[in-house]
Parts: C-alpha cells; structure tokens; sequence
C-alpha cells in the first residue's frame, strides 16, 4: 500500500512540471502568433444582444489552427492601451482551421447604447494575434 501512495504523491508532483515545461517548451519554440482578424463584423443585433462573426485566423498567421479567441466590449473605441480595461466576452469557442466563418452572440447589452468590438487570437503557446479591426 505504502509503494502506491509514493507512486500517486511522485505522479502529482511531477506530472504539474511535466506540464510546465512542455507549455514552456512550446513558447520558446512557437514564437509565430495568430494572424490578425480584419473582418469582425456585428451580423445583427437584438435589444439585449449582438452577433458578431468573422473568419478564423491560424495558428502561425494564418496557417493551422488557434487555440483560442479573446473578445472584448467597450462603450469607446477599443485600442491596445486601454485592451485590458474592456470587458472581457467570456466564450467556449474552440477556434476552426484557418479560413472558416465564426460568430458569437453576445447577450446582456443594455438597449440604445452604443457598443465597440474587439478580438485577438492565442495560439498553444500564448501568443496573440493584433487586435483585430473593430466592430
């Protein structure tokens, strides 16, 4: 019994590292991020939502497969500066290969307001794409 508490406790400690430097392993080698995403476009909206779609980058510019996408929503026009202080649109989307359509719907907008859009790309390794146009 005592041999498979050592195996669990030496498997929980080390698979974390494992982990660890296979996803630093990955940065230090994938250092191409997403390409960016020129047509984010609002495709209709609602009182309380928003569709918005647009076409999948890779995952080196625009070749495989991303990772993720990060979207944000602001009442002014997003930039690279004030990125982190837009609200960030939490999604399960799991990106298609390059080229494909995507869309999500937001919900919870408050009616006659007027919002602004924004996306990146993250591949595997944490890169991300530009901020995409906005919408």
């Amino acid at each position: 019994m005592m041999r498979v508490k050592q195996k669990c406790l030496f498997l929980l400690i080390l698979f974390p590292l494992f982990l660890f430097y296979i996803q630093k392993a990955l940065a230090e080698t994938d250092a191409t991020p997403p390409a960016k995403i020129n047509d984010l476009t609002v495709t209709s909206c609602t009182a309380h939502s928003c569709t918005l779609s647009w076409t999948s980058p890779g995952d080196d510019g625009n070749t495989g497969q991303a990772s993720s996408y990060e979207l944000r929503w602001n009442t002014i026009p997003i930039t690279e500066s004030n990125w982190n202080y837009s609200f960030q649109i939490f999604n399960e989307l799991i990106p298609k290969p390059s080229g494909n359509n995507e869309s999500l719907t937001v919900t919870g907008l408050v009616p006659n307001t007027h919002y602004y859009f924004a996306i990146k790309a993250i591949d595997e390794a944490g890169n991300e794409g530009e901020l995409s146009n906005l919408a």
